[in-house]
């Protein structure tokens, strides 16, 4: 039997990005001489989509987002991302994961060319048989065409799969798509429904012991 096609979200999943996002934003703050934020504080609304992101960052007026949000997309493309804004054991896990042919592909709200971006940097790329950014699909997540678009380039379509995610966006994109969602909780959960996932997990290569059971 082929094994489950996975589906993995990137910021909060594979990569803890908050603090490259904080360097970003609070450069653009220096700008407007305004002061620094926590990257407590980003990574709290990180959650929140892209527009809200940079909307709470810079306080602005909803007509004003669009330009900062091009501005913060094209330096965060420039940033290099570095090797430590991987979660612990990611690179190990998806390494296991590929040996044991598990199809897998990221599906993301980041547009698609700053997912590929981060994965190149991190020299992840080339584990995945698809990569859907939120800009890929006719819409984002929640609704389930990314799922569907990463399943249809695997050729997972109709076939078991699972999304592995940290968010409630996540979560409703599973359900819309009608597939079991693993939450990882390490992640920048926005409220996930406590005992609705298929199984919860603090760490990636939790993975590995859990997979197995799912295709028994």
């Amino acid at each position: 039997m082929r094994p489950l096609a996975l589906l993995f979200d990137l910021d909060g999943t594979l990569v803890d990005s908050a603090a490259v996002i904080a360097t970003v934003l609070n450069g653009m703050r220096a700008e407007q001489d305004q002061a620094a934020w926590p990257v407590a504080s980003y990574r709290g609304w990180i959650s929140l989509g892209a527009e809200q992101l940079v909307g709470n960052a810079l306080g602005l007026h909803m007509d004003a987002v669009p330009a900062a949000l091009a501005e913060f997309r094209r330096r965060y493309r420039a940033l290099p991302t570095p090797p430590e804004t991987m979660f612990p054991g990611v690179a190990d896990t998806l390494a296991a994961l590929a040996d044991q042919d598990y199809p897998m592909a990221v599906c993301s709200n980041k547009p698609e060319v700053l997912c590929i971006k981060v994965l190149q940097d991190l020299d992840l790329l080339h584990r995945f048989g698809s990569v859907v950014g939120g800009d890929s699909a006719a819409s984002p997540k929640p609704h389930r065409a990314p799922l569907d678009h990463a399943l249809a380039a695997l050729s997972a379509a109709g076939k078991p799969a699972v999304l592995i995610g940290d968010s409630t966006v996540d979560q409703e994109a599973a359900a819309a798509a009608g597939i079991p969602f693993i939450f990882f909780t390490g992640g920048y959960d926005d409220g996930v429904v406590p005992g609705t996932p298929y199984a919860s997990i603090d760490r990636l290569p939790e993975l590995l012991a859990l997979l197995p059971a799912m295709t028994s």
